[in-house]
């Protein structure tokens, strides 16, 4: 699994949280705001407009 490019790792997808208390956690959800917003799960394969994050 070591190549495998997923959402999480472009740079133009959004993380979302949720919060906890005073504390604020990762969901597995998101967002990818290129070229529209549509929403995206953390681990879902890349689509054709993946930039990596650096």
């Amino acid at each position: 699994m070591g190549n495998i490019k997923l959402c999480k790792d472009c740079k133009y997808f959004v993380q979302h949280y949720i919060k906890f208390g005073r504390k604020f956690t990762e969901t597995n959800y998101g967002h990818c705001i290129y070229p529209r917003m549509k929403n995206r799960k953390m681990m879902q394969v890349i689509c054709e407009h993946f930039t990596q994050r650096k």
